[in-house]
């Protein structure tokens, strides 16, 4: 039987694993960055034995994330596709030019 303090490490390890897989599907880049800044933040703690990290629950022992990649697609074109997003491209471009000058 695992503690109520592993029990809520776990589900902060999956919660971080998570938002990693998002932002990854997102954009490899920021999802790298994330799991970069994860890495650093791990390396200044101190060290555990590997004896003293708790043994997940079988049923948390497996984290599977699948991306609906066509999902994903259709929710991206419903906003990049709209009149507004169009707008926002157009003023970006144009502030941008307008900088280059």
């Amino acid at each position: 039987m695992t503690s109520g303090k592993s029990f809520n490490c776990l589900r902060q390890a999956a919660l971080i694993t998570v938002i990693a897989a998002v932002l990854f599907s997102v954009s490899p880049v920021l999802g790298l960055a994330f799991a970069l800044g994860i890495v650093y933040r791990l390396l200044l703690a101190k060290p555990v034995a590997a004896a003293a990290l708790p043994v997940p629950p079988a049923p948390l022992r497996e984290l599977v994330i699948e991306i609906d990649a066509a999902k994903r697609e259709r929710q991206v074109a419903e906003i990049t596709e709209t009149e507004d997003f169009q707008r926002l491209l157009r003023q970006a471009k144009q502030l941008r030019r307008n900088r280059e000058r």
